[in-house]
C-alpha cells in the first residue's frame, strides 16, 4: 500500500483495503484508478466500482475519439479552403485561356481575311504587268499566245485588263511575289 494514506475528520489513517483498477479501452490504457477504503469493500461495492471504471473508460476513450473526429474535421476544413482557392485559381487561368482563344481566332481571322484581300488586290495589277511586259517583245509574243491558248483550256480565265490569268490561293501570294521580283530582275 505504500504511502498511500486517507484523509478523515479526525486525521490521516492507513486504508483497510486498497484496489488499483486499469482504466481501460480496448488495447488502449487511460491509466488506474485507485480506490482505498477504511473498511474492506463487500463485492457489491467492488462491482459498482467496475461499472464506475468501465463507465470511466467508455468516457475517456469517447472524449479521445470526439477530439480527433474534430481534428480531422478541422483539417478538412483547411483543406476544403485551399481546394477552393485553387479552383478559384483555374476557373480564372480558364477564363484567360478563353479570352486568349478567342483574341487568337479573331487575329486568325483577320489575317486570312488580309491574305485573300492582298492576294486579289496583287493577282489583277501582276498578272497584267507581267502579261504586257511579255507582249511588248515581238519574239516572245509569237511563243505566249499558243501558251495562253492552251492555259485558258486548262482553267486560266481572264482579268479585269483582258488578259488571261489563273487564279490561285492565299497561300500562293509569298510565292508569286517571289516569281515576280525573279521575273523583273
Amino acid at each position: 500500500m505504500g504511502n498511500f494514506q486517507i484523509r478523515t475528520v479526525v486525521g490521516s489513517v492507513l486504508p483497510a483495503s486498497l484496489y488499483d483498477m486499469p482504466l481501460i479501452r480496448g488495447d488502449e490504457l487511460f491509466g488506474v484508478l485507485a480506490v482505498g477504503s477504511l473498511y474492506p469493500m463487500s463485492e457489491k461495492a467492488q462491482n459498482v466500482l467496475n461499472v464506475v471504471v468501465s463507465t470511466l473508460s467508455t468516457m475517456l476513450s469517447n472524449t479521445r475519439a470526439y477530439q480527433h473526429i474534430q481534428d480531422q474535421a478541422q483539417e478538412l476544413a483547411a483543406r476544403s479552403h485551399e481546394q477552393e482557392l485553387l479552383n478559384d485559381e483555374l476557373r480564372q487561368q480558364r477564363d484567360e485561356l478563353t479570352s486568349l482563344n478567342s483574341a487568337l481566332a479573331e487575329a486568325n481571322r483577320a489575317r486570312s481575311q488580309f491574305l485573300s484581300t492582298m492576294s486579289h488586290e496583287l493577282r489583277t495589277p501582276l498578272a497584267s504587268i507581267i502579261l504586257s511586259r511579255l507582249f511588248t517583245d515581238d519574239d516572245q509574243r509569237e511563243e505566249i499566245i499558243p501558251t495562253l491558248t492552251r492555259k485558258a483550256a486548262k482553267g486560266y480565265c481572264h482579268n479585269a485588263t483582258g488578259y488571261l490569268v489563273k487564279p490561285f490561293s492565299p497561300s500562293d501570294l509569298r510565292e508569286k511575289i517571289d516569281a515576280f521580283t525573279r521575273y523583273i530582275q
